[in-house]
């Protein structure tokens, strides 16, 4: 499915990614994330504590509920086998390696029910600011129906992005990503099966590269 055309500084860009095979509509992803959880695990859930931090375990889900506000969910060296989800505030992030910000962070993990954003995550850095960061094995998609803003000054921003996923990657909310000395992209992935669409808002502002989708 082609790439939704994204904007930047008030113009519309030309995503230079080939066209992908058809994720038809894109929301059905997000019933397949929440079929994997049910509700009243969802409701039942922990709140997460400022900074939570998952390290080397195995959990059913992590969730941070409507009306709940963390600095950061960090997940490191563990496997989630059900959902990732944000329903309330994550800001300003957490501060990890060269000074990069995270709010929400996938590390060397798998997490087998995919990510859900329905709530608002802010990544504000001095360096590198990622809002969603996915670097280990993402099944089941992503799909923000929320708010996501990564605010960089001499580093690279990212609204989303993601290193390894499968099931497609939806922005039916609003992304806002901005650096005022590097590139800026609203939603960068490296390798993803599935097909990348936007139908909500991608706000780009960057001193060099700036664009929705790469």
């Amino acid at each position: 499915m082609p790439v939704l055309p994204s904007t930047a500084c008030g113009k519309k860009l030309k995503d230079k990614r080939a066209p992908r095979k058809s994720l038809a509509p894109a929301l059905t992803c997000m019933p397949a994330l929440l079929a994997t959880t049910s509700v009243a695990a969802l409701l039942l859930a922990t709140p997460a504590p400022a900074g939570q931090a998952i390290m080397g375990q195995t959990v059913a889900s992590v969730t941070n509920p409507a009306g709940h506000s963390t600095t950061s969910i960090v997940i490191t060296g563990s496997t989630v086998t059900g959902v990732v989800t944000n329903a309330g505030t994550i800001t300003p992030g957490k501060v990890g390696v060269n000074g990069s910000v995270t709010g929400l962070a996938v590390i060397n993990s798998s997490v087998g029910g995919g990510v859900l954003n329905s709530g608002t995550i802010t990544a504000t850095g001095a360096q590198n600011a990622f809002a969603i960061l996915v670097a280990g094995a993402l099944s089941g998609g992503l799909v923000n129906s929320g708010t996501i803003i990564a605010n960089a000054n001499d580093g690279l921003a990212r609204g989303i992005e993601v290193l390894v996923g499968s099931g497609g990657i939806a922005n039916v909310g609003s992304i806002t990503v901005s650096s005022a000395k590097s590139e800026a992209i609203g939603i960068f992935v490296v390798t993803q099966s599935g097909a990348i669409s936007n139908t909500g808002s991608i706000a780009v502002s960057a001193n060099t590269l700036g664009t929705g989708i790469f």
